[in-house]
């Protein structure tokens, strides 16, 4: 019976780039905030629900969009219940501009710098592919005590987020 449930996770995965499993994160890189202020992400998550967002920077008008999307749902919906951390390849001070152009509560949205892609490859963001070029994956996860209760890998960003936070709010404190 185990083994069908995990075909069935992987199938599920395969195909929807959500992993319908939960895993634990021993260790993970850390970033960089706006503010330069290192962020460990497995350190946020022993103390409160954290979404985590990776994007592809401030270039990428789709990831751009994504964070407004994460703005408008604060706006619509109330208060998003955990600490929003999003990061990409972006520098320290192109992630600091990008909070001030689209006015960014830093207490609702953190920009943080993953500058050499160690946080997207320890998480399996940055794909090499046999013909020697990169896929770069967009993620949203819903971490919480080092425990991966939601993940999203996709080539594009997502943009619907009542469900995701449905899980943050489900989360047993």
């Amino acid at each position: 019976m185990r083994a069908v449930l995990a075909l069935v996770c992987a199938l599920v995965a395969l195909v929807t780039g959500v992993s319908a499993q939960q895993r634990t994160l021993a260790h993970l890189p850390t970033l960089l905030s706006a503010g330069g202020d290192t962020v460990d992400l497995l350190a946020v998550s022993d103390t409160e629900p954290l979404l985590v967002v990776r994007h592809l920077g401030a270039t990428c008008s789709h990831c751009v969009e994504q964070l407004r999307a994460i703005i408008r749902y604060h706006d619509v919906s109330g208060p998003i219940p955990s600490r929003v951390i999003a990061f990409s390849s972006d520098d320290v001070p192109t992630c600091d501009s990008m909070t001030k152009q689209l006015r960014i509560d830093r207490k609702l949205i953190s920009l943080c710098s993953d500058r050499e892609d160690a946080v997207a490859n320890a998480l399996g963001c940055v794909i090499s592919e046999r013909d020697g070029t990169i896929t770069d994956l967009h993620l949203v996860m819903v971490l919480y005590r080092r425990r991966v209760l939601f993940e999203h890998y996709s080539i594009t960003p997502l943009m619907s987020f009542g469900d995701v936070m449905g899980v943050v709010a489900n989360v047993k404190r």
